[in-house]
């Protein structure tokens, strides 16, 4: 089979459009699922049924350039385009907090779980 340059152009060019309007799609779907977590979070709904609305806290760790550069600076010099997962290699999560050079993070969100009723799996 030979390469068509013209049906490969129509064919990138049509996944271009089918992926703006699906990221657009997922875009507005996002919003609605926002507006509804508010509105479940404004009247105070938990569970309903096998549905609930639980909280997810997860936390996000980032250096702190300046403040690791001046406790640090041996460790600075030879890292200096570092990721967090070397510096902890090196160094304990302890002492970047105590030298202020550690900031942590919570992000929280919020989804909706399944659990059935718990009282039709019970002994």
């Amino acid at each position: 089979m030979q390469f068509d340059p013209r049906k490969a152009i129509e064919e990138a060019y049509s996944l271009q459009l089918a992926l703006k309007r699906k990221r657009a799609e997922l875009k507005q779907l996002e919003i609605e699922y926002k507006n509804a977590l508010e509105l479940l979070a404004a009247q105070n709904v938990g569970r309903v049924g096998d549905l609930e609305r639980v909280q997810c806290v997860s936390k996000r760790q980032t250096i702190i350039s300046e403040a690791f550069r001046q406790h640090f600076p041996q460790h600075f010099e030879r890292l200096a385009h570092f990721t967090l997962k070397e510096v902890l290699a090196e160094l304990e999560e302890g002492q970047l907090q105590e030298a202020g050079a550690l900031a942590v993070h919570e992000l929280v969100s919020w989804e909706i779980i399944s659990r059935p009723d718990e009282s039709a799996w019970r002994l």
